[in-house]
């Protein structure tokens, strides 16, 4: 096989997209173990944060899934205009724009709780 054809840059991309993946998976198991095992407090914003790793654990199954069909079946499966493609498409954009939503909530969230905690407290002086 050379090492310009498209067979080889397959292999080498989805075999980094494998390992991404499991990282992601991993980080995303530890994170929820804190969050659920570790704190004692249960805040909105945390309740938050365990969905995200939820979704972010979702995304990495579905990349590590996704790049073991490529390597198993080949990027000829994923040809444009083809069922596979669109499927491949959705899988790989919406937990994305999922991902988004989440963080724009977190940051709204921690927005008001900082500022309605300073204005409390001015307030009350």
């Amino acid at each position: 096989m050379a090492l310009d054809s498209l067979e080889a840059y397959n292999i080498l991309a989805n075999s980094i997209l494998n390992f991404y993946a499991v990282f992601i998976i991993l980080l995303n198991i530890s994170i929820g173990y804190i969050l659920l095992c570790k704190l004692k407090t249960k805040p909105s914003e945390l309740k938050l944060m365990l969905v995200l790793c939820i979704v972010e654990l979702i995304i990495g199954i579905s990349h590590f899934c996704l790049s073991v069909c490529k390597l198993i079946f080949g990027y000829q499966i994923f040809e444009r205009d083809t069922l596979y493609c669109q499927v491949f498409g959705f899988f790989m954009q919406a937990p994305l724009r999922i991902v988004m939503i989440i963080n724009g909530l977190l940051a709204l969230m921690s927005f008001v709780n900082i500022e309605f905690s300073t204005s409390y407290r001015d307030f009350s002086l």
